[in-house]
């Protein structure tokens, strides 16, 4: 089951895409909720309600939708939703990179692009449902990819960081990259693995996460990792 919002005080566009996600149910099924304002939107969330991804629009009469953004993302701590910004302007791409969404489509949309987000998001769902095994404290310990913010190697050690609980378990970093999906991880430096989605902030030397941590960045790794996040998060910039 795949839980989207749609979030436009455009009627006919929420239409379009409801169309579109109604006709993808024969991949994934999928359940969708409209709101024609982010107001309403924002109170169903705080209320308790998830989603898997919103369709957000930017141009609101009273609001703005890059600041729903930052309130989702910085007030509600919520890190999990998938954002697909909506537009008739192009000239959002740097204001949005803060929010981290998903994607950034323009009207009047594409039903392939669409369709094509969809695909990747359950491709996201399937990878952050992965589970990942160490003993910890001579007991074995399985963690969803989702919930882990980053591994530190300290001595022989690797350290699991989540917003939980920590943990630990022997081993390297380097047999870490080889047993892991680097899909959804970035090698920051030579001991630091961090969960991409969990990525709150990025500066040209460092990393900030989920909970807080702000974490170097080699200068190994500075361009690739720019790169990279430039790729997957912002199209279009």
């Amino acid at each position: 089951m795949l839980k989207a919002a749609i979030c436009d005080d455009n009627a006919p566009v929420c239409s379009q895409i409801e169309k579109i996600l109604n006709d993808y149910n024969h991949k994934i099924q999928t359940n969708t909720s409209i709101f024609y304002s982010p107001e309403k939107f924002l109170d169903t969330l705080k209320s308790g309600e998830i989603f898997d991804l919103v369709f957000l629009d930017i141009e609101f009469p009273d609001s703005n939708g890059v600041e729903i953004g930052r309130i989702i993302r910085e007030e509600l701590k919520n890190d999990i939703i998938h954002i697909i910004y909506i537009s008739a302007k192009e000239n959002y791409a740097m204001q949005l990179f803060d929010n981290r969404p998903l994607h950034f489509l323009i009207k009047p949309l594409c039903r392939d692009k669409i369709i094509a987000l969809l695909q990747k998001v359950e491709y996201l769902q399937e990878k952050a449902n992965k589970i990942f095994s160490c003993t910890f404290n001579n007991k074995a310990i399985s963690l969803f990819y989702k919930d882990i913010i980053y591994f530190e190697s300290k001595g022989r050690k690797i350290h699991i960081f989540t917003s939980d609980e920590n943990y630990e378990f022997n081993g390297t970093i380097k047999n870490l990259i080889k047993n892991i999906n680097m899909d959804s991880f970035l090698q920051i430096h030579k001991s630091i693995v961090v969960n991409s989605t969990h990525i709150r902030e990025h500066m040209y030397e460092s990393i900030t996460l989920t909970g807080g941590a702000c974490l170097p960045i080699s200068r190994t790794y500075r361009k690739s990792i720019r790169e990279r996040l430039l790729k997957n998060r912002v199209i279009n910039l």
